[in-house]
């Protein structure tokens, strides 16, 4: 008898020290980073048992100057340049290669998650920037704490038998690609490209092209006072507000809040996403004195291009032209007069 009450006695304390650890992982988690179909699996698991999960790593650069430093000049190191081009070719490929790189910086932190919750091989269905793994409660706990996860979900996998390997159903789901074909209806996904992604606070600064969806030929222009937004043809930079599941245009995204002044900053420094510092005539990423030397040289040369970036970004007085009056707006700007562009 008293070996039957001693075994039923360690029974118990096993029991209340599991659910006092189960307790503890799951106040610690950030509840609201699982999606509720994930939450509604989780409560039929069973101790050890595993599901799919599909997880949303967040870039770890997104609000850390250094650490976009250290991307740009990575960035340039592969292209073998020197400094950010300034032709708009030029942006268009230092873009491509920027996003190219947070990507795979983006890969490794979920490299490096993985080792921290212990996923095997076996259970890495895929590892990116948008991991597919099979993992327990506990492991969906812990990586509901980690900073680099921004959400988690459930989905089913479907399989094919002739193969005799699992395939994702639709491939990794993209809320993004998804919120565009819906938007614009677009019966055919693979038919959307998007040019690059730019991660900010409410989520993702896009431009995409896509067939069935025509955009007029004719320039893009917004005059944001201390930004100036320029693209040569449409289509136009648009927001993807991740909580709100929709696309809004950039410059309307700033004037209404859900893109700040410093993410403006940071987009202009590296003339990311067509957003230019208004006044910024020789494209260098900020409005200092050379930007008036540099226009009034253009003028006392005659050499101004009417359809050049520097063009639109240099007329601060809007009056349709580049001239000796935008050097005077420009110079008492920097001269802390109460000066507004546009």
């Amino acid at each position: 008898m008293k070996r039957v009450i001693k075994m039923l006695m360690v029974f118990i304390l096993v029991f209340s020290i599991f659910c006092a650890s189960f307790v503890f992982q799951s106040s610690a988690a950030d509840q609201s980073k699982i999606k509720s179909d994930l939450q509604s699996i989780m409560r039929n698991m069973a101790p050890g048992e595993k599901t799919t999960v599909y997880l949303y790593v967040k870039s770890a650069f997104k609000t850390d100057p250094a650490g976009l430093k250290q991307v740009e000049r990575m960035t340039l190191e592969r292209l073998g340049l020197t400094s950010v081009p300034k032709d708009i070719e030029g942006q268009r490929e230092y873009n491509r290669v920027n996003a190219e790189i947070l990507n795979e910086l983006m890969n490794k932190y979920a490299v490096e998650l993985a080792e921290l919750l212990g996923v095997p091989e076996e259970d890495q269905i895929h590892t990116s920037i948008l991991p597919v793994w099979n993992l327990t409660v506990e492991q969906i706990y812990l990586a509901s704490d980690q900073d680099c996860v921004k959400y988690m979900q459930g989905h089913e996998i479907d399989f094919d038998y002739e193969e005799g390997e699992p395939i994702l159903e639709d491939q990794t789901p993209d809320p993004l690609i998804d919120c565009i074909a819906g938007t614009y209806e677009i019966d055919d996904k693979s038919e959307i490209s998007l040019e690059y992604r730019i991660p900010v606070d409410n989520g993702v600064v896009t431009l995409f092209y896509a067939e069935s969806v025509p955009f007029a030929e004719e320039k893009v222009y917004h005059r944001l006072n201390k930004y100036t937004m320029y693209r040569y043809s449409y289509p136009e930079p648009m927001l993807y507000i991740a909580d709100e599941d929709r696309l809004i245009e950039l410059y309307y995204a700033y004037k209404t809040g859900y893109v700040s002044g410093g993410e403006m900053d940071r987009l202009a420094r590296y003339m990311q996403a067509s957003v230019y510092f208004a006044g910024d005539v020789n494209l260098d990423g900020k409005l200092d004195i050379r930007d008036v030397t540099s226009l009034q040289r253009k003028l006392a040369y005659d050499s101004i291009d009417p359809d050049s970036v520097g063009y639109y970004v240099g007329n601060v007085d809007d009056d349709w032209s580049l001239g000796i009056n935008d050097a005077t707006v420009i110079q008492r700007y920097l001269a802390e007069f109460d000066v507004t562009f546009g």
